[in-house]
């Protein structure tokens, strides 16, 4: 079917028209750009495209019930309320960055030395951290040459993610990798990483103390083997 001279649309769903007016209503459902001059466009027509605009209708009218506001109101009320969620967002974020550098200094004096001599810490991080805190927190920590594995709930995605570093100096004693597989997968997850660094985590929130001592337990016995 060809609809104005420079518009050039194939649409057919088994059924021709003599006219445009045959089929009725129609109600665009959703568009995507397959490649450069090329766009899907699905739709619904007929009686279809009245059950689609009755179902938006009342999608709308539960959103609104929901924001206990009228709909002409609604798009407003979701604007300010995204405005304040990105707002609450940053100050989470801003608290999240102080925890972040405050943390070391809590978790040096939570150092273990293990039966072979070597300093290493393996805490959680409390209260909620995000992944790329966590692993700021550990950088500094193999900076300062201890054996790390941090673990700690994000709020972000609400995962626990697990952190392992191995400083310069005990290059080729232990493996970071070998170090947070086993913990991941306690956590019901995965990981990956090198030698010297490597993260993972899973879902399972309610293990995390579980995993803190699984951990201690795994860095003590890697070390009594070199």
């Amino acid at each position: 079917m060809r609809i104005g001279e420079d518009e050039d649309v194939q649409a057919c769903a088994g059924t021709h028209c003599t006219k445009t007016g045959e089929v009725g209503p129609i109600k665009i459902l959703r568009t995507e750009r397959i490649q450069d001059g090329i766009v899907r466009i699905e739709y619904s027509a007929g009686e279809a495209a009245v059950v689609a605009v009755q179902a938006q209708e009342e999608l709308i009218k539960m959103a609104a019930a929901t924001l206990k506001v009228p709909p002409e109101k609604l798009p407003h009320t979701v604007e300010r309320f995204f405005e304040e969620w990105k707002q609450l967002k940053k100050e989470n974020e801003r608290l999240g960055s102080e925890i972040a550098r405050q943390e070391p200094k809590r978790l040096k004096e939570l150092v273990k030395k293990s039966s072979s001599g070597v300093d290493y810490i393996c805490e959680g991080v409390l209260p909620t951290v995000s992944a790329k805190e966590l692993r700021n927190i550990s950088s500094h920590l193999e900076g300062e040459d201890y054996l790390t594995m941090l673990i700690g709930r994000s709020s972000v995605d609400s995962k626990v993610h697990v952190v392992a570093t191995v400083p310069a100096n005990l290059s080729g004693m232990i493996n970071a990798a070998e170090l947070v597989k086993p913990v991941a997968e306690m956590l019901g997850g995965s990981s990956g990483g090198t030698a010297m660094f490597a993260q993972g985590g899973g879902d399972k929130l309610e293990l995390v103390d579980k995993a803190c001592k699984e951990g201690s337990r795994i860095i003590e016995e890697k070390l009594q083997k070199k």
